[in-house]
């Protein structure tokens, strides 16, 4: 067996072959589950949470293990609303938690929002840890992967996901101002992250569950989220950034005509 931490030739060459806009020899297959890399490799989940190198030991280990093709990617994405602009959140703990819990929101009521200022970007919240991860895939020869949710969804993340509908149907600007800081926020820390590894080394993925249909109608993804979805991507272009995911979390089947006619 390899060294831990040692992808696979074929592995590394299929990834190379992918972003580099070559045709692979059949396409690849990896795994972007932090939670299983982690427990698979022997850590529990908080350690490779809190410990960005053995977070991409265990990712780039069992690709190698499984036969995948490594695409190591860290976790933190998924709480930045809330921590990033002084929300609290917790490690998992147990058998069934694989993810960061947010244990407070930094906007409790409308009141909340007079005081709210946009973070630092090279040292709130887990970025200095995100950009440890970045190093490391930097200095290993992997794209650099660039992690958020989108506007929409960080906006819900800062004054929860509750807070947040309610508002949109009350009092729609709240969102608006909320949406208008967190892609400001997403942008200064990508900024960063150009400036340290170039456009050229960047791959940018951005999920959105909370414009998923199991929580907000089409209507509301159309009028609140795409446009901002756009200006993100507006944004990429004038960036030099060229490779983009875009992860559509939960059931979003109703929402597919909208991203479908949206004019980027």
């Amino acid at each position: 067996m390899r060294k831990r931490g040692l992808p696979s030739c074929t592995g590394r060459n299929r990834i190379d072959d992918l972003f580099n806009y070559r045709l692979p020899d059949r396409v690849p297959l990896g795994s972007v589950s932090i939670g299983f890399n982690a427990v698979n490799a022997g850590y529990r989940v908080s350690d490779v949470l809190e410990d960005p190198e053995k977070c991409f030991q265990a990712a780039v280990w069992t690709a190698d293990l499984y036969d995948w093709d490594p695409m190591p990617q860290y976790s933190g994405h998924t709480v930045w609303g809330a921590i990033d602009f002084g929300g609290t959140v917790r490690m998992p703990v147990g058998r069934y938690e694989s993810a960061l819990i947010v244990t407070s929101h930094p906007v409790q009521c409308e009141k909340d929002l007079s005081t709210l200022k946009l973070p630092d970007p090279k040292t709130a919240g887990r970025i200095p840890l995100a950009m440890g991860f970045s190093r490391l895939q930097a200095e290993s020869g992997f794209p650099v992967f660039f992690s958020s949710r989108s506007p929409f969804t960080m906006a819900a993340n800062i004054c929860g996901l509750e807070n947040f509908c309610r508002w949109m149907m009350r009092k729609p600007e709240l969102c608006r101002e909320l949406m208008d800081l967190s892609l400001t926020h997403i942008l200064n820390v990508l900024t960063y992250w150009v400036e340290t590894f170039g456009a050229e080394r960047m791959f940018v993925w951005m999920s959105n569950p909370s414009e998923s249909n199991q929580v907000i109608s089409p209507k509301h993804v159309a009028s609140f989220a795409l446009p901002y979805h756009l200006a993100y991507h507006e944004k990429l272009r004038a960036m030099g950034i060229k490779r983009f995911g875009f992860h559509l979390c939960g059931d979003q089947n109703r929402n597919l005509p909208h991203f479908v006619h949206a004019d980027p």
